[in-house]
């Protein structure tokens, strides 16, 4: 009978909890070494991945202190600062590290033969992408949940990335090019929409009607790629005209995403956000309840809700159940909600003062 060899994981053994005056450290001299950092030409995609596994691991240590339930004030304050601009970097860099080495493997087909699309129990099906591609608010930065769990780990920050390559390599292309990248997402968009429709008739078969959906950056800002963005919609809806396409955005280009192919939820951060002025006609408004801080004009606010903590609501307002009793109803399907994902009501929301 042939042994199992067990492969040492690339992030190592197991560590205790580290001092938070060494994880700063260590946070800080990660983001010195990233800023000059220079790619190197790799003969692999994963090559490319495991030469950021040290930069990794700062990232998510920084990430892991800035969540603990018992943290000093200045401490978590000074973790929240550093997180968006240490995540951002590292991913610029990956992404710079991948198109180094394009030449010398097929980054693009290693991005598209599998995983494009995400699917999970909270999200569905999905597309994740990166935070460098946000054009984040003082309060988004560091509190967005992409620091949060499983989503601050390497592999789904290196997912994100390889995602931005093909929204990249499409926007920036030519025709040829457009229609040589929408080729080869061909079998990935037919995987989401019959993963999306599967899901459907499972939820059918307990009792709930909806529509099947795909989330177009739950992580990240895919209205930074519009072309591309409004470009894959289009493609889906073409194949499967009863798949609802749903874009989270707050970022300036989501007044790009013209037409009818997204269903668009325009994020702002409170009633005092200026950004309110940039939502497109027909998106709807929707509020990230920092600290549960409620906005009366947004049609869904959005409370907060980290491992370490959930906010109460505070101020009148509609609420997402899902985040309103999040051990309850810890998804949109078992809320029995589908707010974000019809067309936003005819009558917009009254302009915020």
């Amino acid at each position: 009978m042939k042994s199992r060899i067990r492969r040492a994981s690339i992030w190592g053994g197991k560590q205790p909890m580290r001092e938070p005056a060494s994880v700063l450290q260590e946070a800080e001299e990660c983001l010195v070494k990233l800023k000059s950092y220079a790619p190197k030409p790799l003969d692999s995609v994963p090559a490319i991945r495991n030469s950021f596994v040290s930069f990794g691991r700062s990232y998510y240590s920084l990430a892991a202190l800035s969540r603990r339930k018992v943290l000093a004030v200045d401490v978590r304050a000074a973790a929240m600062d550093r997180l968006f601009a240490l995540r951002s970097l590292l991913e610029k860099q990956m992404l710079a590290g991948l198109k180094c080495s394009a030449p010398n493997t097929n980054v693009l087909g290693y991005a598209l033969k599998s995983g494009f699309f995400g699917k999970s129990i909270k999200q569905g099906v999905s597309i994740r992408f990166p935070l460098a591609t946000c054009v984040p608010t003082t309060l988004c930065g560091g509190r967005c949940y992409a620091h949060d769990g499983r989503d601050r780990d390497l592999q789904r920050v290196f997912r994100g990335v390889l995602n931005w390559y093909v929204a990249d390599v499409y926007e920036n292309g030519d025709d040829i090019t457009k229609c040589a990248v929408m080729e080869a997402l061909s079998n990935s968009i037919n995987d989401a929409i019959a993963a999306a429709q599967a899901e459907c008739r499972l939820v059918a078969s307990q009792g709930y009607s909806r529509r099947p959906r795909i989330r177009f950056s739950h992580v990240g800002e895919m209205a930074s790629a519009p072309n591309f963005t409004q470009a894959l919609a289009k493609e889906v809806r073409r194949r499967a005209p009863e798949v609802a396409c749903v874009i989270y955005t707050r970022h300036p280009s989501a007044k790009l995403l013209i037409g009818d192919e997204l269903i668009v939820n325009f994020t702002v951060d409170g009633k005092d956000d200026s950004r309110v002025e940039l939502k497109p006609r027909g998106a709807r408004l929707v509020s990230s309840s920092w600290d549960g801080k409620l906005v009366e004009e947004a049609e869904i606010n959005f409370l907060e809700h980290h491992v370490e903590k959930s906010s109460k609501p505070t101020g009148q307002g509609q609420c997402c159940p899902v985040t309103l009793n999040h051990h309850v109803t810890p998804s949109c399907d078992s809320a029995r909600c589908e707010k974000c994902f019809v067309p936003a009501a005819k009558q917009l929301p009254r302009q915020l003062i």
